[in-house]
């Protein structure tokens, strides 16, 4: 098993663990409205679904959309590397010491 995995494993039971330990009513006060009771239990779930969402969304890699309808290429033209400065800009104590 990866590490990876045995983490997310871990993690998973001891959400679990802890999710059914509280399942007590409890108050909240949710912004505006006024005292809310509902399960600890429900709460804690929508917490780590919701962080479970997010986690997922956030690590999705971004999809680039390439337009290459204005792309032609010329089959006389060489690949577009850089071109190297063939100029030579050593001293004469840079030569002796690579030599």
């Amino acid at each position: 098993m990866r590490v990876k995995t045995i983490f997310l494993l871990a993690v998973a039971i001891i959400v679990t663990v802890l999710i059914m330990q509280n399942n007590e009513s409890a108050k909240f006060n949710i912004l505006f409205f006024s005292d809310v009771y509902v399960s600890k239990l429900s709460v804690l779930l929508f917490v780590a679904v919701s962080c479970f969402i997010a986690g997922i969304v956030i690590a999705q890699p971004k999809k680039y959309k390439i337009d290459t309808s204005n792309y032609e290429a010329d089959e006389n033209e060489e690949d577009e590397q850089p071109k190297r400065n063939t100029s030579n800009t050593l001293s004469d104590e840079d030569r002796d010491y690579i030599n």
